[in-house]
């Protein structure tokens, strides 16, 4: 009895331990922010973390990625409010922060109400992040209320992903699914809707070459043909090395996988519709070298059933021609 308590009493102080050293890492990366200090923001990730193409891997990757991030507004205040742990084993864990920040814009302080979702992992006994992906409810000057139609309200500042808080939690949407067909439409058509048929200023799709806009709509087309064709080497030219494809509505959780390797092995292991036909291809979002993108799925079944999904998709210019940074694919369905 004494030896098996014994071993109780150190498995959980080494989850206290992590606990604690896991939630230094989101204070730190707030005081990293908020001092604008590029060597710390290194040491709050594993050595080996990529941050995409354009800034390579490791603690110079982690500082090129910041640097221009950190001058797109002067002070800025980061307040934790909480962080959600969970130990996948000894040296694996994920969590969420919760945190609202303050930004300084032009003498203008402005707002955002923020949840990150972090991947982290212990190297030679010391925690890091892997990944952290920023998710938002809204940007709003601090005087004023968050309103439509995006609740991204930041002044001079370039278009940034609109936000994708709570309608990317499959929860959201099975909650209101259940308080009946109103709520539900009612949630559907708010402004702040992930799934949302509002169209992109006519001026802003024009300012697109037609090159572009056929190659975007080509690029749908190209991903369910390499599906369809079990090609799953051709869909690496339809993605981003670093790209992130997200489920939801499949289980009862998210599926997540981040960067192409994680991609191929999903694509790989899942269960695919004998074709994907894919309808509604519409531009929703235009900013330079970046497009939001919605279409449909219709999949059909080997034994005749037929289903739905939604995909919003974030695509972006790499060396000349443009692939999905970012897929959700959202399950349509009557039931929760």
């Amino acid at each position: 009895m004494e030896e098996l308590n014994a071993g109780s009493i150190d498995a959980r102080l080494r989850a206290v331990e992590a606990n604690l050293a896991i939630q230094q890492l989101a204070v730190r990366y707030a005081l990293a922010v908020d001092a604008r200090d590029l060597d710390l923001m290194a040491e709050q990730w594993v050595p080996d973390a990529w941050m995409g193409r354009a800034h390579g891997a490791g603690p110079d990757g982690v500082r090129s990625f910041f640097e221009p991030v950190l001058r797109t507004f002067y002070r800025s205040i980061h307040m934790i409010a909480g962080h959600r742990i969970d130990l996948v084993d000894d040296d694996h864990a994920t969590g969420q922060v919760i945190c609202r920040a303050e930004h300084e814009i032009n003498r203008r302080w402005v707002v955002q109400a923020i949840v990150y979702d972090d991947v982290y992992r212990r190297v030679e006994g010391r925690w890091g992040f892997v990944t952290r992906v920023h998710r938002h409810w809204y940007s709003a000057p601090v005087d004023e209320s968050p309103r439509g139609p995006d609740f991204e309200h930041w002044p001079t500042r370039a278009p940034g992903p609109p936000p994708d808080l709570p309608h990317v939690w499959g929860s959201w949407e099975r909650f209101w699914q259940r308080a009946g067909v109103e709520a539900t439409a009612a949630v559907t058509d708010h402004p702040g809707a992930a799934s949302t048929s509002t169209s992109a200023a006519p001026d802003a799709v024009a300012a697109l070459s037609v090159r572009d806009r056929l190659e975007i709509h080509q690029l749908a087309i190209r991903y369910a043909n390499a599906i369809d064709a079990a090609d799953l080497d051709g869909l690496a030219s339809v993605f981003t090395a670093d790209a992130r494809f997200v489920m939801v509505g499949f289980g009862e959780e998210p599926t997540v996988a981040n960067g192409w390797p994680e991609i191929r092995q999903m694509m790989d292991a899942a269960r695919h519709p004998v074709a994907h036909h894919v309808v509604n291809v519409e531009i929703v979002a235009v900013d330079r070298d970046e497009v939001r993108l919605h279409s449909v799925i219709a999949g059909t079944g080997r034994r005749g059933r037929v289903g739905s999904a939604d995909y919003d998709d974030r695509l972006v210019r790499t060396d000349g021609s443009w692939r999905i940074a970012q897929r959700v694919v959202t399950l349509r369905r009557a039931d929760a």
